[in-house]
């Protein structure tokens, strides 16, 4: 769950500077590796769906 998390931070972050959810910046961001990012796709798909 931590790990989920900080990837979920990582994507916010991103998204307020108005930037891509790119699995290497995101990585970068979280502290993880590419690999992990890729095995937590589901959060990008949740986080780049519009919030109602």
């Amino acid at each position: 769950k931590a790990t989920e998390s900080k990837i979920r931070a990582a994507c916010r972050q991103l998204q307020d500077q108005g930037k891509a959810l790119v699995r290497s910046a995101i990585a970068t961001l979280a502290g993880v590796s590419v690999r992990t990012v890729a095995s937590y796709m589901h959060i990008l798909t949740e986080v780049s769906q519009p919030s109602t």
